[in-house]
């Protein structure tokens, strides 16, 4: 029976060999949750919110404000894909990198590193 030194490498280089041919789909990409004139109402709505409550917030709150900024970010980098076909923009977004601004001080792991990435578009 071999052991679980060689089974559990060649189980993992197995998988890997099935996820690395699956087919790149932009797909996921084209589909926002929230639409790109109700992101910029929220993404405002939400800056108040914070800028107001932030010091202040039980930490169900701060779980579901970060969920509401994941939601809102991924709806304004889908619609800059689909714009641009980028990821990051080209130009300055203010309404993004405040987006992840308010992420990195909610304690979202990396939020941070990408809203420098922002700053000096």
């Amino acid at each position: 029976m071999p052991s679980a030194r060689v089974l559990l490498p060649a189980l993992f280089i197995a998988w890997s060999g099935i996820a690395i041919g699956a087919e790149y789909s932009e797909e996921p990409y084209k589909t926002s949750a929230i639409e790109p004139a109700r992101v910029l109402v929220e993404a405002v709505a939400i800056n108040n919110w914070l800028n107001a409550n932030h010091t202040r917030m039980a930490p169900g709150q701060s779980q579901g404000a970060r969920e509401h900024l994941h939601a809102l970010i991924d709806s304004r980098v889908k619609e800059l894909y689909t714009k641009d076909g980028v990821l990051l923009p080209k130009s300055p977004d203010p309404v993004l990198a405040m987006l992840y601004s308010w992420a990195g001080r909610l304690g979202v792991f990396g939020a941070d590193s990408v809203y420098a990435a922002l700053r000096n578009v």
